[in-house]
């Protein structure tokens, strides 16, 4: 789900560690989950470096430590864009491709591809007075200004006014860099699916909520009932 609600969430930081200074500020430079590897990583005075990965031919570990931003030394994140991952299938429960499904440049978010749950809820939701069913609804972001998708997410952080015809050179750009991109897109083994260990667990070990489920004691399909799976 690459709409706006879904990537863009918010985060905080406290405890002793930080300066007195920046303690109830707010910080709006890009920081990605996968960025806290690398600052946690600092802070613990260790190489973020996987470099097993590296001799075996794999991409670096694409991680910054942001202590320098969170901490005010700084006051510019070092990110100014951010590929959004998509996959090549729509079935989320499929293994498929890698594929970039879109990218943010400063404020600016460009997105491609078959979208899921496109649409917006109220407040609170679901209720009463709705029937509209999120896994449902799709759109497709084209790569022509008439069918493409571009929002500015300062401005319009709810991604409802589509800037695609008005800014066609933005747009333009925008596209040619994720069309670059996805020559270079690292798509991994992952393995075959286990979803019925996955769901048993769950439902018998877990107490409903998903856990680790590989090499786990009667982990087997023949101890899990058709009725027993569920999808989240």
């Amino acid at each position: 789900q690459n709409c706006g609600r879904g990537i863009r969430v918010n985060a905080f930081v406290s405890g002793g560690l930080l300066p007195k200074e920046v303690r109830g500020s707010k910080q709006e430079g890009f920081v990605f989950a996968w960025d806290w590897y690398a600052t946690i990583a600092a802070l613990a005075g260790v190489d973020p470096t996987d470099h097993r990965a590296a001799l075996a031919g794999l991409p670096p570990v694409d991680s910054r430590n942001m202590w320098p931003l969170l901490s005010g030394r700084v006051t510019h994140s070092p990110r100014t864009e951010l590929v959004i991952g998509d996959t090549a299938l729509t079935d989320p429960h499929v293994n498929s491709a890698t594929r970039v499904g879109g990218i943010i440049q400063g404020r600016y978010k460009l997105l491609v591809g078959k979208l899921s749950m496109a649409g917006w809820t109220g407040p609170k939701f679901p209720n009463v007075t709705s029937d509209w069913n999120p896994t449902k609804t799709w759109q497709t972001c084209g790569t022509d200004i008439k069918s493409g998708c571009l929002f500015d997410i300062f401005d319009d952080p709810t991604e409802h006014h589509n800037l695609a015809s008005e800014k066609p050179e933005l747009f333009s750009s925008m596209l040619a860099r994720v069309q670059e991109l996805q020559k270079g897109v690292f798509s991994p083994h992952r393995g075959l699916p286990h979803m019925f260990e996955a769901c048993h667990h769950a439902l018998h070990t877990y107490g409903g909520f998903w856990g680790p489920f590989v090499g786990v004691e009667n982990a087997t399909t023949s101890s899990v009932r058709a009725d027993e799976v569920f999808v989240v």
